[in-house]
């Protein structure tokens, strides 16, 4: 499963889902998936990537996220991990992402923009 779980900006304070992954679907094994989502936020372009590898006992996975010159790379881990980044109006944001477990595996991960501090 993938896709967009809003196409709005998130209000003072808030915080607003952008994408929603699952592993667990389609995945099969010796083949490699990248997905990528991009837009543009307060003028500061975003970019959400995520990798699958296909195994015989599942698939490794690993995710990307990029605001503005700010990126972590690709990354295997279950780790959230957050970039800080400020928009053109001068308003600063933060993009999440964190992995939902199951036991051991993480198998699903969602998006995050929070808005950090109005532009005033």
């Amino acid at each position: 499963m993938w896709g967009s779980l809003s196409t709005s900006a998130p209000n003072a304070g808030a915080a607003t889902q952008v994408l929603g992954f699952n592993r667990d679907i389609g995945i099969t094994p010796g083949h490699t998936w990248t997905f990528t989502t991009a837009f543009t936020l307060d003028g500061v372009n975003i970019l959400l990537q995520e990798q699958l590898t296909g195994t015989n006992t599942g698939s490794k996975m690993s995710q990307s996220m990029t605001a503005g010159n700010a990126t972590t790379g690709f990354q295997d881990t279950a780790s959230s991990k957050t970039i800080n980044f400020t928009g053109a109006s001068g308003a600063e944001y933060a993009l999440t992402w964190n992995l939902t477990l199951d036991g051991k595996v993480y198998y699903s991960i969602q998006y995050t923009v929070s808005l950090v501090k109005p532009a005033y």
